[in-house]
């Protein structure tokens, strides 16, 4: 399950099918944007869904051939951004990121950057991230 720009992967063996590529993926009957494919994984980004849609994984190779893994994605709430505080700052400067489902129903942030720069994180939560 994930949200809108959630990476996905998606494993197995024989996933082109008797092809040689993937032609589309889709969660949850969403065409998804293929990232990365090989015979044994193919990672895809969530394109956008409604909070709760929920179906199959479906793989069209490049031949036709249709895998298909049923009832295996969920999508989810986007998360929100409702504050960040300071909006301004200079190195090493302590920013507090609050929000909603800050996780993307993950089990952490993972990442965090500040207009590029990849900062710190020093707590977080689903609704609050602090950041050096």
């Amino acid at each position: 399950s994930g949200q809108s720009g959630t990476l996905v992967s998606i494993n197995g063996t024989r996933l082109f099918g008797g092809g040689t590529s993937i032609d589309t993926v889709y969660l949850a009957g969403i065409r998804a944007v293929v990232f990365s494919e090989s015979a044994t994984q193919i990672v895809v980004v969530a394109s956008n869904g409604t909070n709760g849609t929920s179906g199959n994984v479906t793989v069209i190779t490049n031949t036709g051939s249709v895998i298909t893994l049923n009832e295996s994605w969920r999508y989810h709430v986007p998360s929100v951004i409702d504050a960040i505080d300071p909006g301004y700052g200079q190195e090493n400067t302590i920013v507090t990121i609050s929000g909603t489902s800050l996780r993307g129903f993950g089990n952490n942030v993972a990442l965090v950057t500040l207009a590029g720069v990849e900062s710190r994180i020093v707590n977080e939560s689903d609704t609050e991230v602090v950041v050096i």
